[in-house]
């Protein structure tokens, strides 16, 4: 009963927006939770009062004490990859996620931790790590919905961007022709405000094109795509 009545008046005060009386009272409550997944609950609920009061060591340190009662618990990698993040730590959030793909089997979630660390590395420099990871999301995402699934569109951009950044402008634009064919074929059926977003999309994706063709000296082949937006 004391446990719920603590509850209440945690969720009460955050709401109120009284974080600090909220976490005084979760205080209390840690010291009647003996269950282990009980404690990791109760920590990672204490991280996030942390948190939010701009207390990133002390949530940082709850999420440590969570990981020694559940290393591989994928909810604490994450909050802690995520608290890294909002401290600028890009290096410590990468290997949490790396070590969140070993421990990760559900294709979905592999996607988003493979699109987590190509933007992160991407956002570090190491432009090729960056292509490597986004390739891996793009066969799973493939394998998973189709090669012709909009998404392919997505990630072939990401790929192409970055292949840009090197100057490889003639990979870019294979990678881009890749995910204008995946954006016609969509095209197709699609009605109302589904299409107009797909055409939008494949004039961006021409303009693209038209770009990489200049940058490469072809610039009567970069006219025809950036003057001529006909899907």
């Amino acid at each position: 009963l004391k446990l719920a009545f603590l509850d209440g008046l945690i969720k009460n005060h955050q709401a109120s927006g009284d974080h600090e009386q909220a976490l005084e009272y979760h205080n209390e409550k840690m010291l009647l939770l003996t269950d282990d997944e009980d404690r990791v609950m109760g920590l990672y609920e204490e991280a996030e009062l942390h948190a939010t009061l701009g207390n990133f060591e002390k949530a940082i340190a709850s999420l440590n004490e969570a990981l020694s009662l559940q290393p591989k618990s994928s909810m604490l990698l994450q909050g802690k990859a995520n608290l890294f993040l909002l401290m600028g730590c890009n290096n410590e959030a990468i290997k949490l996620y790396q070590k969140l793909l070993k421990l990760t089997k559900d294709t979905v979630e592999r996607t988003k931790v493979l699109y987590t660390l190509g933007r992160l590395s991407h956002k570090n420099g190491d432009l090729k790590v960056a292509i490597q990871y986004y390739l891996e999301e793009l066969q799973i995402t493939k394998s998973s919905f189709g090669k012709t699934h909009l998404e392919c569109s997505r990630i072939y951009h990401e790929i192409a961007r970055l292949y840009e950044e090197l100057c490889d402008y003639r990979r870019a634009l294979v990678f881009l022709e890749k995910a204008l064919k995946v954006e016609k074929h969509n095209l197709e059926g699609c009605e109302g405000e589904e299409r107009i977003e797909i055409k939008q999309l494949i004039q961006g994706t021409r303009k693209y094109i038209g770009r990489m063709h200049y940058n490469m000296g072809n610039f009567q082949k970069a006219m025809t795509y950036i003057r001529d937006q006909r899907i």
